[in-house]
């Protein structure tokens, strides 16, 4: 409708899209930084998106950020209503202010509900997504907690879902996972036997010999086990084996950081500090940080003093 008010027209390879991504990542947006890249160039004068919040940030001042460096590369941003953000007009810059902020406010709250959310799952044991850990199948139980299928891992998107019968069906390929209902429960349970037995393994050559990372690593490539996201074993897989208590039958969530907004440290929410946002993304929580199931969801592969050792 803009353009055909506008009588333009648009290039296909002048469409950006950051699929995945979140609105508060926009120093590393592919597409999002492509895009700017091109308006400090002159190669674009304008630039049109569906609403504004398309183009906005972690927080409205680096929103101001980004309009200031359109306007100086004398690149104007359209909504698809017309509105002109980058207009020099006083009303329409704070307009654009305030539903910058609005916009931001929304986002910090729903930061809050969603982390609630989590937390309170947590403490049910339930699985939040994310890489299942080795030795652990995902198993979707109904309200009775009778297990309807599971899926396995068996490579990089690479998924079989397995029924109680034994029948089975692929769900291969990127964020392919086979759905679930409101009645339905996830949880981690231990994988089939053998891939059991390699954790048990992995903790026995830790312990008992003293093996490091690597060389465990290395034996599990020269036994040709196959690690259930990669195509050989690497150091850091063997590392997170040993650290993850998961095999102790308690299900640990929030290890590691990576809120948007909103983090549970120190036993209550505290806000992110949106401008270390990203450096601080994935870091290991210290273990008071940790939110366990309440109870204890199946029989311990690695004990609890071992897994401590």
């Amino acid at each position: 409708r803009f353009l055909a008010l506008h009588k333009a027209n648009i290039k296909t390879d002048h469409w950006f899209l950051d699929e995945g991504w979140k609105r508060w990542q926009a120093d590393i947006r592919p597409d999002f930084n492509k895009l700017l890249d091109l308006a400090d160039a002159g190669r674009i004068k304008w630039i049109i998106v569906d609403r504004q919040d398309r183009c906005e940030a972690a927080d409205k001042y680096e929103f101001v950020a980004i309009l200031h460096r359109l306007r100086k590369a004398r690149c104007r941003l359209y909504t698809v209503d017309g509105r002109c953000l980058t207009d020099g007009d006083i009303g329409e810059f704070l307009k654009t202010g305030l539903d910058s902020d609005q916009s931001e406010r929304e986002l910090r709250d729903k930061s809050v509900r969603v982390l609630e959310g989590r937390m309170n799952k947590a403490k049910t044991g339930t699985w939040l997504g994310g890489p299942v850990p080795y030795g652990m199948d995902v198993v979707c139980f109904n309200l009775d907690m009778v297990a309807q299928w599971r899926v396995r891992i068996e490579g990089h998107n690479l998924r079989v879902q397995i029924y109680p019968g034994g029948d089975t069906k692929r769900y291969d390929g990127a964020e392919n996972f086979p759905p679930s209902s409101k009645q339905e429960v996830m949880q981690l349970r231990p994988s089939s036997e053998d891939r059991v037995k390699i954790v048990q393994q992995i903790l026995s050559w830790y312990i008992n010999e003293a093996c490091t990372f690597s060389s465990i690593a290395e034996r599990l490539n020269d036994m040709n086990v196959k690690h259930s996201y990669s195509a050989l074993w690497k150091h850091h897989h063997v590392r997170e084996i040993l650290r993850n208590p998961v095999y102790t039958g308690r299900i640990p969530h929030n290890r590691k950081s990576g809120g948007q907004f909103t983090e549970f440290v120190d036993g209550g929410r505290r806000e992110v500090d949106t401008q270390k946002i990203n450096a601080n993304s994935n870091r290991p929580r210290a273990e008071k940080d940790w939110a366990w199931s309440d109870e204890i969801l199946f029989d311990q592969i690695i004990s609890v003093e071992a897994c401590r050792k």
